[in-house]
């Protein structure tokens, strides 16, 4: 539901609980950075570790998706 509220453009909407299992998805971007994004930019930790253990250069949103609106910046709403 979130997602659907608003998100950064050209987002995949991977929740943590299906992240080892659609960790596939990500494979044609594992040579550029991923930005984690959740609400608040506190509950992507478990996932930037288990991506980077991968290999991935998983880096947090500092503040998430809460703090991209506060300063309106664009999202996306599906």
């Amino acid at each position: 539901g979130e997602f659907d509220k608003g998100h950064l453009a050209s987002a995949i909407n991977i929740p943590y609980a299906s992240l080892a299992k659609r960790m596939s998805e990500l494979s044609a971007h594992q040579e550029r950075p991923i930005i984690l994004v959740c609400k608040t930019g506190q509950t992507v930790g478990i996932a930037g570790k288990m991506l980077r253990e991968k290999g991935y250069n998983a880096v947090r949103l500092s503040g998430g998706m809460m703090e991209w609106t506060n300063q309106n910046l664009p999202v996306v709403k599906k």
